[in-house]
């Protein structure tokens, strides 16, 4: 048996909507912040009146923000819906986009509908009036609206996240409820009751169904949003339809920070991703950075994004790290002066590994067992430009430290008369080989390529899978792999069973192939990436 409570100022209200509704199957009660509660006629014995204030203690207690619950995965999630609170809740029903609860929910009383055509989120004119929005902005997110901070609505990736990564079980009795306990792959759970959706004045399936909007249009049918129905993303979710909301947690409200990639001893791409568009105001994306945790734009390098972004995946590229050095990072949104953050995460710039020994192969000098920036021989190690120290992520003469757009390639050594040629080998300055290894070690000299190729003997083989020479003298040996050579952005396509090595005389380079040997300049492409093979006198 229930008791309900209810102030006199509420009872004449209470009363009315009492017998309208006896007749039907339940009715609800709306409290002053918005909550409803739904009653069974037959669960009610009694209704008693009391001149207690609505504030004392008749008043339920009020929905607090859930608890923020860490699956594993990529966001957190809520411990339970929106206007609920306790797991086995089932809080408030929404329409796609909308913030209020509605005793009926059909196209004709939907927020963005009117007359017969969808007024906002429409991709294609069969549906309405085309915007080309198919996330929800913040400001039409129920959960971020009503909660704030870094609550919102789960994307349709999240969802997809949270079906395949995490063990889902259906439960009949969770606190008398049932519905989904979803366990992640670190053992936490999250319970989600079955607690149906509303179409026109009716609840449907209530104790069957698991139902919850994400942010997303179907792609190909702005009427539609991706859903969780059950166990599955459903692509027939009419955004008039009410259904229960789960909040994710996501630092950052909207931007993500995403993996540190090509990472090399002095540049890395760092990335972000952001959740929601947003049009209503001006905003700029991108990564800040240093190298003690915790950075933000006051205390780290910031690095924007040059790319226009509305939704989607960002990325920055850094130059001029420092080799062997952990660096924190995290991306940013930045609107009306304040930025907002993601989580931090850090990478370590590689470290140029030297051999302990230079081999003799009986020659002039001896060489190195394999190249600047690798670790091993069939590694091709880092692609520099002839001149340049560092490794880039672009190889161009617009981006060659030594060349100028109305004077062309600038001679960075003077022409020495008495070698007949201008070389950097040695010289800290323009020899990566000297300034990532140190010591005595350089980059040879066209000449001693030349002395390298006549004196040993060379055998086109697969040395741990790559191609190259092992090139034999003096009883020793060395491995030459198949490097390829970079222009642009990309690496070329024959680096599979070609090798480019840069010499340090006259922006001269070696050249092989399975069948052939060169040795060429290459004045006018010094911006291009080779590899280089140092030397040691």
């Amino acid at each position: 048996m229930k008791n309900l409570t209810i102030n006199r100022k509420s009872a004449f209200l209470m009363a009315c909507f009492f017998c309208l509704n006896l007749c039907a199957q339940g009715f609800q009660v709306y409290t002053k912040d918005g909550s409803r509660y739904d009653f069974f006629h037959t669960d009610v014995d009694s209704i008693v009146f009391s001149d207690k204030s609505v504030d004392e203690d008749f008043r339920p207690t009020d929905f607090p923000v859930a608890e923020i619950v860490d699956l594993g995965l990529s966001v957190n999630w809520a411990s339970w819906n929106v206007g609920a609170n306790s797991p086995e809740g089932y809080g408030r029903y929404y329409a796609w986009g909308e913030m209020e609860e509605k005793s009926v929910y059909d196209w004709e009383n939907y927020k963005w509908y009117k007359d017969g055509s969808l007024t906002k989120y429409c991709e294609d004119d069969w549906f309405g009036i085309v915007d080309n929005k198919g996330v929800l902005e913040l400001s039409d997110d129920v959960a971020y609206t009503m909660w704030g901070g870094g609550w919102r609505m789960p994307t349709e990736e999240e969802f997809r996240e949270l079906m395949s990564i995490c063990k889902w079980e259906y439960i009949t009795d969770y606190n008398g409820t049932s519905g989904q306990l979803v366990t992640g792959p670190n053992g936490n759970s999250i319970f989600l009751p079955a607690a149906g959706c509303r179409y026109e004045e009716d609840i449907q399936n209530v104790g069957n169904s698991v139902f919850y909007f994400s942010t997303s249009l179907v792609n190909g049918d702005s009427n539609h949003a991706y859903s969780l129905k059950g166990t599955l993303l459903s692509d027939n979710a009419p955004r008039c339809y009410g259904c229960p909301v789960r909040p994710v947690f996501s630092e950052g409200n909207g931007i993500k920070t995403g993996a540190a990639t090509s990472i090399t001893t002095k540049s890395a791409v760092l990335s972000g991703h952001v959740d929601f568009e947003n049009n209503s105001e001006p905003f700029s994306v991108g990564v800040c950075y240093n190298t003690k945790d915790n950075p933000v734009a006051d205390n780290s390098t910031v690095v924007f994004s040059d790319v226009p972004l509305k939704v989607g995946k960002f990325s920055v590229s850094l130059e001029g790290l420092s080799s062997g050095t952990t660096y924190y990072y995290r991306s940013f949104l930045k609107k009306n002066g304040n930025y907002v953050y993601g989580k931090v995460y850090s990478f370590t710039t590689a470290v140029h590994s030297q051999p302990s020994d230079a081999v003799d192969l009986g020659l002039s000098v001896k060489w190195a067992s394999w190249n600047v920036g690798a670790t091993s021989p069939e590694e091709p190690g880092g692609y520099f430009s002839w001149g340049e120290t560092e490794e880039k992520n672009m190889y161009k003469e617009v981006s060659y430290k030594y060349y100028d757009s109305e004077k062309g390639y600038i001679d960075i050594v003077p022409f020495d008369d008495d070698l007949g040629t201008s070389d950097i080998s040695g010289v800290e300055k323009y020899d990566a080989a000297r300034l990532n290894w140190g010591g005595k070690w350089r980059m040879p000299t066209l000449e001693e390529f030349k002395e390298l190729r006549e004196k040993c003997d060379w055998t086109w083989t697969e040395y741990n899978g790559v191609l190259g020479y092992l090139i034999k003298g003096n009883g020793n040996s060395i491995f030459l792999p198949a490097t390829g050579y970079r222009l642009g952005i990309g690496l070329s396509n024959d680096n599979s069973y070609r090798g480019c090595y840069w010499s340090s005389t006259d922006a001269s380079y070696f050249y092989f192939d399975d069948r052939s040997f060169t040795v060429d300049k290459w004045k006018t492409m010094r911006s291009g990436g080779l590899t280089i093979r140092p030397v040691m006198d």
